[in-house]
């Protein structure tokens, strides 16, 4: 659904461009003024040139994003014939005054009466509509795979239903909510469909992931077409398969995408943000190149959008210097520009970029693409930066984000609480019931943290069964309550064994505050709060302690 206060605001920037646009159109006058004034091929007449070659091209690439496509094709065709003509030694003065008299023609009656009002995007959120606790209907005619299963599952908090693989085709109940995720055997569906491709539309919403007892390139394909967003062949690994499925739900708890508009045109910057914010994504507009780094460490972007063309520093030039930051080599970064040349396309992508926009470039294409480019890092990093079993950050990466979180809460004066957990008794777990038991007490504890903590909150598992996390902005009395519910509600999970044997475990912690104005490391803290989880230990288990 389109918003009307959004197509209202964008209606409103496109009267601001006809009003700007006589202003320009007065400004290139001026310069053409100039240009015919000054001594042929002189050093004054190449610098005017440059200006209005410049003005062209910004206002080529601005016209078709606010509906007038006309102008914007033929100030693009005049800034290319300029440009041929200031790439050659000489200007040839026949030629020179042709482009002047077009670029006359041009700014003197502006096609502007054909022209449309600037679309709003189609696509209105990028933030999945489901929240936890996740469903999970999970169609496998087996009846003992399917309560394994389920069983495997239950730690998990997750509301996990059975239905007949047939339910597939016929479609969610009238007036029932959309599963999070199908968990689908492929094979028994394509058995009720003779082999033909399902029809997966009216799981629209869902994330779709399949089993099958085939590996060949055909079925993936088939699948792949399906929209799937997981494969997995039988024999089943089921620990694996619910890592994976986890990973799934777990993206979408993610917060919405911060993307960092660098653009020194105001209008097609407030453009672009309202269209970005309007699909459910946070922008932050730089209008100085220069103070980019700073705004990247305060503002965490998940993707840069950039502008090639600027004043004083140009787009490849402020790619080039991020790439400089080893924790900024995987950071999106989308050039949008009005430079059609493939030549200086693919020059300026060299220089560390990972995509390129043509303005004008429509209001869901630039959603998509942003999209897409953001999907994909996040899955990256994710496969990078957390670990397999879990999902949480690694030791490594859990070190790095605390160390930038640190940094900011000294910077805006807040502070933070650092925790460090550990699974009470857990070699006995392995030893009594072997590792696979032991990897689903483990994913248990990973999946209640994320479930209690926030998600502005960094989560680690730190080595084995002991993890740690970092609580941004919050009071060590608050963290203690929080603390003590996840101990609780921990050691009242049951565990179900292959043998129907049930058990449970308990879990002790260990808190410290850091202190904004206390230059403490990461690594300081940990210790700290390693030492208050070695007291809880060596006081009986199942308790916290703080220092």
């Amino acid at each position: 659904m389109k918003d009307t206060s959004v197509q209202t605001q964008l209606q409103a920037l496109r009267e601001q461009f006809m009003t700007r646009l006589q202003d320009d159109c007065a400004a290139m006058r001026e310069l053409l003024d100039q240009i015919e004034r000054a001594e042929p091929d002189s050093d004054r007449q190449t610098l005017v040139l440059g200006e209005l070659q410049q003005r062209l091209h910004r206002l080529a690439g601005t016209a078709g994003t606010f509906g007038f496509t006309e102008l914007g094709d033929q100030a693009r065709l005049a800034e290319h014939r300029l440009d041929a003509r200031l790439s050659q030694a000489s200007s040839g003065c026949a030629e020179l005054q042709d482009v002047l008299s077009t670029v006359r023609q041009l700014i003197a009656d502006p096609p502007l009466s054909s022209s449309q009002p600037a679309s709003t995007p189609a696509v209105t959120s990028a933030v999945s509509p489901h929240s936890p606790p996740f469903s999970i209907l999970l169609m496998e005619p087996n009846a003992e795979l399917a309560e394994d299963v389920q069983r495997q599952l239950a730690p998990f908090g997750f509301t996990v239903e059975r239905a007949p693989v047939s339910a597939f085709l016929t479609g969610p109940d009238p007036g029932s909510a959309l599963p999070a995720l199908l968990f689908v055997n492929l094979d028994a569906l394509l058995a009720e469909t003779d082999g033909a491709e399902p029809d997966t539309s009216q799981w629209a919403g869902s994330s779709l992931l399949v089993y099958s007892a085939s590996d060949e390139f055909d079925q993936r394909l088939l699948a792949a077409r399906m929209g799937v967003e997981g494969y997995f062949t039988q024999p089943l690994d089921i620990p694996r398969a619910i890592g994976f499925l986890v990973r799934v739900l777990d993206s979408r708890q993610e917060p919405e995408p911060r993307i960092l508009l660098v653009e020194d045109d105001e209008l097609l910057a407030q453009h672009f943000s309202k269209v970005l914010q309007q699909a459910g994504m946070e922008v932050h507009w730089e209008d100085d190149p220069q103070a980019i780094i700073e705004t990247v460490a305060e503002f965490q972007p998940d993707l840069v959008l950039l502008d090639l063309h600027m004043p004083q520093v140009a787009g490849d030039e402020v790619a080039a210097v991020l790439r400089q930051y080893e924790m900024l080599t995987t950071l999106p970064i989308m050039y949008i520009s009005a430079e059609t040349d493939q030549q200086r396309q693919a020059a300026a992508m060299r220089r560390g970029a990972d995509d390129f926009l043509t303005k004008p470039v429509s209001d869901d294409t630039l959603i998509m693409s942003i999209m897409a480019r953001v999907e994909r890092a996040r899955e990256m990093r994710t496969l990078i930066s957390r670990d397999g079993m879990t999902g949480l950050l690694k030791h490594s990466s859990f070190l790095e984000a605390g160390a930038v979180e640190l940094e900011r809460s000294r910077r805006q004066g807040y502070s933070c609480v650092v925790v460090m957990l550990d699974i009470d008794h857990f070699k006995r777990v392995n030893d009594t019931w072997g590792h696979a038991t032991g990897d689903t007490v483990i994913r248990a504890m990973a999946t209640l943290l994320r479930q209690r903590l926030r998600q502005t909150d960094l989560i680690g598992r730190y080595g084995g069964e002991e993890f740690a996390a970092l609580l941004a902005d919050c009071a060590l009395a608050d963290a203690v309550e929080l603390l003590e519910a996840v101990r609780q509600r921990f050691a009242d999970i049951d565990f179900n064994t292959e043998s129907g044997d049930a058990f449970r475990c308990t879990l002790s912690i260990g808190l410290t505050q850091a202190d904004p104005d206390r230059k403490e490391t990461i690594g300081a803290l940990i210790d700290r709060a390693d030492q208050a989880l070695y007291d809880a230990k060596r006081a009986g288990r199942n308790r916290r302690n703080q220092r």
